[in-house]
């Protein structure tokens, strides 16, 4: 059974009642959809056996949360239900993955001298599985220009100069902007595929906390490029990401209030079974503390300088730190204002680093 997290549900049953520390570990665990019995069963080891949790705790719990409506079955025949099957079915073939790229890894030649599955030796079925998930990429990377032609289609996209993108704008629609994300938006789709619009058609580009989420090594640059590629010349794009300077400045001050102030902005933090510290948080934040599956939590921390580089690397002409709310035109200060994140201050401090980057 797939189910999801339903923060205000949640919000609700546990003001009434205070969770214990595993209800709320569990309930973190839904914030995107899973297969409940799963992860009961087949990955139990792999994403909750830390040596003191009871599978039959486990299971009590789930039930529970369910029937209180804190875990939310998705009904698998609707759109929205084959699209959460599909993530559970991804999240649980990682973790999978991770525990038996541990295996192989300790085990070694041994096992391929030692270890049959139905007479296959293991190398042999992951390369078989290597070669079936390759024809599964290949084939949904083919689609990705019919998906996107129609979904412009269907937005009345035809202008192909002076466009307005917002990207990554969760279930922020702003109004005149083309908004796109991966589950929501005007269009749908992975931010890390090439811009669906040609050269020099957009002239501004917004982001608020999307860059942080791409690999730092292969997709974040990939998009900088296809950004630059789609402004016109002297277009803008405008960028939040979370300011690890800021972050590491309090630290270092042993600002308690500022990492307090952190805990109101999600559920991980603060609670007994989440990040708890300043440096847990810094690190959550920073990419570090991510969870096999858990494929779109933060994957990389910026401060201005890794930023800026990343982006004059790209081939913008000029990047500029700028203040939230404020901008020379009126229409990132209009676009601002639908990011929370992008306006956050923790105990007076800005939670977030803006920049502006100019063809």
């Amino acid at each position: 059974m797939v189910v999801v997290l339903d923060p205000k549900q949640a919000r609700s049953v546990f003001s009434l009642r205070p969770p214990g520390q595993l209800e709320v570990r569990l309930a973190m665990m839904f914030k995107a959809p899973r297969d409940a019995d799963r992860l009961v069963q087949e990955e139990f080891a792999e994403m909750l056996d830390d040596g003191e949790t009871r599978r039959e705790d486990v299971e009590r719990i789930v039930r529970q949360l369910t029937a209180d409506g804190v875990l939310a079955p998705v009904a698998e025949s609707s759109p929205r239900g084959r699209q959460a099957r599909h993530a559970s079915d991804a999240a649980s073939i990682a973790t999978l993955l991770h525990s038996i790229a541990g295996d192989l890894a300790a085990l070694g030649d041994w096992a391929e001298d030692h270890v049959r599955i139905d007479g296959d030796t293991p190398g042999a079925r992951l390369s078989a599985l290597r070669s079936e998930m390759l024809r599964l990429r290949d084939t949904l990377a083919g689609a990705r220009g019919e998906f996107a032609t129609g979904q412009l289609r269907d937005a009345n996209v035809a202008r192909t100069r002076g466009l307005k993108v917002h990207l990554g704008c969760g279930s922020h629609r702003v109004l005149d902007w083309l908004n796109i994300d991966l589950l929501a938006g005007d269009m749908r789709m992975n931010l890390a595929w090439d811009l669906p619009f040609e050269d020099g058609s957009a002239s501004l580009v917004y982001s608020a906390h999307l860059f942080e989420h791409l690999n730092f090594h292969s997709e974040a640059p990939r998009l900088a490029r296809e950004v630059l590629r789609v402004l016109e010349d002297g277009g803008v794009w405008r960028l939040a990401v979370p300011d690890m300077r800021a972050y590491l400045d309090e630290y270092a001050k042993g600002n308690e209030a500022f990492f307090d102030a952190c805990d109101r902005t999600r559920p991980e933090f603060g609670s007994p079974a989440g990040y708890t510290t300043p440096m847990s948080k810094i690190m959550f934040m920073a990419g570090s503390a991510g969870r096999p599956g858990h494929f779109f939590d933060h994957k990389m921390g910026y401060d201005f300088d890794t930023l800026a580089g990343m982006l004059r690397q790209a081939g913008f002409t000029r990047v500029e730190r700028v203040s939230y709310g404020s901008s020379a035109n009126p229409a990132f200060v209009a676009v601002d204002a639908s990011s929370e994140a992008a306006g956050l201050r923790f105990d007076g401090v800005g939670h977030a680093l803006l920049v502006e980057a100019t063809r």
